[in-house]
């Protein structure tokens, strides 16, 4: 049942890292989500972006005092800085109380515009923070594409940072899981660790897959099969260490040494190895919001083959999903949600992370050399991302279980 057969608009509160109205900020999840929402025909109250503006904008105006100093004392002033975030960063010394703080002046804002608003459910999209020590009857449906315990073991940029620090962000994504009505994770990956490193109750969890921010925006999609003569792979990486690029050029080689006229279409920073290598088209980074870039990015999608992602670590994949609308399989690994987002044998092929660069080249080869088998994966990969991995869908399915809150279908569950 969806909420354009109730008589009275359901009203969502909207807690966001930032605001939805940027394509940009987030990764463009606040915007994607807020627009997904709004063609389901909720009343949206924008709560969150607010309160994160705010936070941030109180870090900059610190930040900024040292420009009224002297020299000198702008020198002392940076090097104390300096040994604060070492002592913090590196040895711990005070990052969980500096980390709980930060967490409760976000809260203590989002408490005082939820106290204000008006509305039959609250969303959270990705940030934790918010939820923490947030006192309410009114239902929380949260949603986010990773835990803390998932993105600090997985992702080195967070798994090197202190256990203080670990220790903080398990205690605020406890306390906003537990918080919650339902449960929303992009994946099964996801779903497990709410289960199993933070208590949650199966029945409180939805998986509800994410949509895809790449489409092909009305032009025809065709199951070309790739051949010897011709094999176009891409791989979009804004992390090229962690999505593996040399990894992937790696595939290519092989290919190309096997008989296989192959070109990896590389759309991503800059990296010295893909720009000089004969088998790799460098496609330079590409800004989604800027028309000229969008439609090279859906040319670039159109004209390949196969996707590949054989990251080292992964929180969703939104770039398989993509692939899929044009009816492009992929090749990934299988860390975080990628074997939520790839089926395997049936819309792509995911590997083991430590595979070697000959197994993605012998998968891409055996489902290559055989048309009939190529297309039938492409079909399933197109069918798949327009019925599942798209915004709409996803939508439609937050929109679903707000429906059932509010009917009294799902219990609410009452904040401490």
């Amino acid at each position: 049942m969806t909420v354009t057969s109730r008589s009275k608009r359901i009203r969502v509160g909207f807690l966001s890292p930032s605001d939805p109205l940027n394509k940009s900020a987030f990764s463009g999840l606040p915007h994607s989500t807020w627009t997904a929402l709004e063609a389901e025909g909720l009343d949206l109250v924008d709560l969150g972006g607010r309160t994160l503006r705010s936070e941030n904008e109180t870090f900059s105006t610190t930040e900024n005092e040292n420009t009224w100093l002297s020299l000198p004392q702008q020198f002392k002033s940076k090097t104390r800085s300096l040994r604060k975030r070492i002592l913090e960063q590196k040895l711990g010394i005070g990052e969980y109380s500096r980390t709980i703080q930060h967490a409760e002046r976000i809260g203590e804002r989002t408490q005082n515009e939820v106290d204000e608003a008006e509305v039959d459910i609250l969303f959270s999209i990705s940030v934790s923070s918010m939820l923490y020590r947030l006192n309410t009857s009114i239902p929380i449906v949260y949603a986010s594409d990773t835990t803390a315990a998932l993105i600090n073991t997985s992702y080195s940029k967070y798994a090197n940072r202190s256990r203080q620090y670990h220790r903080a962000c398990d205690d605020m994504e406890r306390d906003a899981l537990n918080r919650c009505t339902i449960f929303a994770p992009s994946s099964n990956c996801t779903a497990e660790s709410a289960k199993n490193d933070y208590g949650i109750d199966p029945s409180r969890i939805r998986v509800v897959e994410l949509g895809s921010n790449v489409i092909p925006d009305g032009i025809e999609i065709k199951a070309d099969p790739p051949n010897n003569k011709s094999l176009q792979l891409i791989l979009v990486a804004a992390d090229p260490i962690r999505k593996r690029l040399n990894l992937c050029i790696d595939i290519t080689e092989i290919l190309n040494k096997d008989g296989w006229k192959t070109t990896l279409n590389y759309i991503g920073p800059h990296h010295r190895r893909a720009e000089n290598h004969p088998n790799v088209n460098y496609c330079g980074r590409l800004d989604l919001n800027d028309p000229v870039d969008r439609r090279k990015h859906i040319e670039v999608l159109r004209r390949s083959h196969w996707m590949l992602l054989p990251s080292l670590a992964e929180a969703f994949g939104i770039a398989p999903g993509e692939a899929g609308h044009f009816g492009r399989p992929s090749v990934v690994s299988d860390v975080g949600g990628l074997p939520t987002v790839v089926q395997h044998d049936k819309t792509g092929v995911v590997l083991p992370v430590d595979a070697p660069a000959s197994k993605y080249a012998n998968a891409i080869r055996e489902y290559s050399i055989d048309p009939k088998r190529y297309i039938a994966m492409s079909h399933a990969a197109l069918e798949r991302a327009t019925t599942v991995l798209s915004w709409p869908a996803w939508g439609k399915r937050l929109s679903s279980i707000f429906t059932e809150i509010v009917e009294g279908e799902i219990p609410g569950k009452q904040s401490r």
